[in-house]
């Protein structure tokens, strides 16, 4: 195969990768595969300086990657994003993956049931939690302002909005931190069921129920 075509082939392949890709050296951008444009709204960003074609909160980052993190949890769009940076070989370029959170939370929960995990572990926290818009630092603040209180919290949104890394936050800044977190998808649960996956039941308590019973979550 020739070079021209294991080039094309390549820049298929990364197109179609549901991570954001992006190659940035001296300020501009080198390299973006179409998630990334379709993130931004654009047909191109190569050879745009990144001030001008990317998110306030990803140029804020990339921009402060040298002495910061090497990966943060941002908001972009309605949605949330863990940016990552990686090391290239050629000096002055850096590589940036962005993977949608709700990818990261869906894999880990497959993960867990392969492992046989109960998932019992909140491992987020509000340092996790990266975004420059008003509304973002309003949440934020709002939520670490719930989290020293002793009742329950009803966290509403879309999907992909990060619901759950916020209800993880909110639990390792409480005074709950150290016991049990437990996340429960309720959507995906039938009505019928939802009670016994949540209080427990005993054998024979339905047709099709464990033999021994099953202790509920909570």
């Amino acid at each position: 195969m020739a070079e021209r075509e294991v080039h094309a082939s390549l820049r298929t392949a990364l197109d179609k990768i549901h991570q954001g890709l992006l190659v940035i050296e001296r300020g501009r951008v080198q390299f973006a595969n179409q998630t990334v444009l379709r993130l931004v709204g654009r047909d191109t960003c190569v050879g745009l300086d990144i001030s001008s074609c990317l998110p306030e909160s990803l140029c804020q980052w990339i921009e402060q990657m040298e002495v910061g993190r090497e990966s943060e949890v941002m908001q972009v769009g309605s949605r949330l994003w863990l940016a990552e940076r990686h090391t290239l070989l050629e000096p002055g370029a850096q590589f940036v993956s962005l993977s949608p959170v709700e990818d990261i939370e869906s894999m880990e929960r497959r993960v867990r049931q392969k492992r046989g995990d109960t998932g019992n572990v909140a491992r987020y926290t509000f340092d996790d939690m990266y975004g420059t818009s008003r509304n973002m630092r309003s949440i934020v603040g709002r939520a670490i302002h719930f989290a020293q209180s002793e009742s329950s919290v009803l966290i509403m949104g879309e999907t992909g909005t990060g619901k759950e890394m916020l209800a993880q936050s909110i639990h390792n800044a409480s005074g709950r931190a150290n016991e049990p977190f437990v996340a429960v998808n309720c959507a995906a649960l039938p009505e019928q069921l939802l009670e016994s996956e949540l209080f427990g039941y005993d054998e024979g308590a339905f047709t099709g129920a464990r033999r021994g019973g099953k202790p509920g979550l909570f």
